[in-house]
């Protein structure tokens, strides 16, 4: 084979020896064989983070409920005593290389810490391991699909200056919807910049309950409301109307409380006429209900 190749040419000769020479430093200076690489590679995309496929760690994110309070905190990386690769929701003693689990975080999926592969015994409950970080951060991304999103975009992604809900799926680092759900407007945003759909918007609408003989729709706070509460500027909420009347239904008004519109109203929703307890209450004649709209302000 030599004598063929020289035949060919001395370059030729010399390009083959080099590229022996190269494979020979590859496999002296790797600890593991192409192969078992491969393999490894493969077995980490599926058993850790499913949606991502780059050698970086990526410990699970913040759990935010509805009104945007941390549930759980975000886990932090870390290594333990024995170098393992780690992720820890509370606080990390780098000198002594342990996790304390923040108080929060003791319901949570994973109770606080997670591992990179399977089978990392846990550190203060003997017999028991570990739970994969890819999973955790699965439960996390669940979670705040079901606290955050609207139930028509129902994928939660988040990146370090945005959270969204996307209908289909995200991309391979949780951080963006598809390109597809981007081009077709099957989005929302948590924080809507140039239009862009907001997100506890789309959720209140769809997740709200009107009377059977009202219809529900997007209403607008209009200066009326802004001039009693001025945090209502801006502001849209279900609204179910009818040629009777309308109302808000039970769960809005709890919403705009707390966001502090309504808050000189009733605190009980059946005592309001404009809250759709109340509303019912009102048709069926109870007494006690209040009929005005909106409480003025103190002077």
């Amino acid at each position: 084979m030599i004598k063929g190749l020289l035949r060919k040419g001395p370059l030729v000769a010399v390009g083959l020896f080099a590229l022996v020479l190269f494979i020979c430093y590859l496999v002296a200076t790797q600890s593991k064989s192409v192969l078992v690489s491969t393999t490894q590679s493969v077995a980490d995309f599926f058993e850790g983070f499913q949606q991502q496929q780059t050698s970086t760690t990526k410990c699970p994110g913040i759990v935010l409920d509805a009104y945007g309070n941390v549930v759980s905190p975000a886990y932090t990386f870390f290594t333990n005593a024995t170098g393992e690769s780690m992720c820890c929701a509370g606080t990390v003693d780098k000198l002594k290389h342990t996790c304390k689990p923040a108080a929060n975080a003791a319901n949570s999926l994973g109770a606080g810490m997670c591992a990179f592969r399977p089978g990392v015994p846990h550190p203060t409950l003997p017999g028991q391991t570990l739970p994969l970080c890819g999973a955790v951060a699965d439960g996390v991304n669940a979670a705040n699909g079901t606290n955050i999103c609207p139930p028509s975009l129902p994928k939660y992604a988040a990146s370090q200056t945005q959270k969204s809900c996307c209908k289909t799926g995200t991309n391979l680092d949780g951080t963006e919807c598809i390109q597809r759900d981007l081009e077709q407007r099957n989005f929302c945003r948590v924080t809507p910049t140039q239009g862009e759909p907001n997100c506890a918007a789309m959720k209140s609408l769809e997740t709200a309950v009107c009377p059977p003989n009202l219809q529900k729709s997007s209403y607008t706070m209009g200066a009326k409301e802004i001039a009693a509460y001025s945090a209502a500027k801006g502001k849209t909420a279900p609204l179910c109307f009818g040629v009777e009347g309308s109302c808000f239904p039970d769960g809005t008004v709890a919403d705009l409380k707390s966001q502090g519109i309504f808050t000189r109203e009733p605190g009980d929703p059946t005592k309001w006429k404009y809250a759709c307890s109340g509303y019912k209450s009102f048709q069926d004649g109870i007494q006690g209900v209040q009929t005005q709209y909106l409480t003025p302000p103190p002077a």
